[in-house]
């Protein structure tokens, strides 16, 4: 006889993004890529190895939004390099309301990198 369980948390909301996304290196996409309207409200690194950031658009609740991480161009300083990247929501709800979303990108291959330009985000985001 075999028994199994599992807790709640071990639950996987299937319409739920991967905890971390991929970063798509598309230059032609990162410049001409269309987007939805959005404010960035919060972006971080987690674990040194995900970008978490949190979206706010018109719509019902966020739900079925879909943000892609885009990599533009790599600026290399004298004492610093950035990877410049841009956010490209898709976003087809309709609702008359404000929500927030977070979203996560894995960016753990940018080791070589010193930090991250968000595009319409004031801040470099340190790696």
């Amino acid at each position: 006889m075999t028994i199994l369980s599992c807790n709640k948390d071990d639950l996987v909301d299937p319409s739920l993004p991967d905890p971390c996304a991929t970063i798509v290196d598309d230059i032609a996409l990162y410049q001409s890529g269309e987007s939805g309207v959005f404010t960035i409200m919060q972006a971080s690194i987690k674990d040194d190895a995900c970008l978490e950031v949190t979206l706010e658009s018109n719509g019902c609740n966020g739900s079925t939004w879909l943000a892609t991480l885009v990599q533009g161009d790599i600026v290399v300083g004298q004492d610093q390099t950035s990877v410049q990247m841009r956010i490209l929501l898709t976003n087809d709800e309709e609702c008359r309301g404000l929500p927030s979303r977070a979203f996560a990108f894995d960016v753990s291959g940018l080791i070589n990198h010193d930090f991250i330009s968000l595009q319409g985000y004031d801040q470099a985001i340190e790696l």
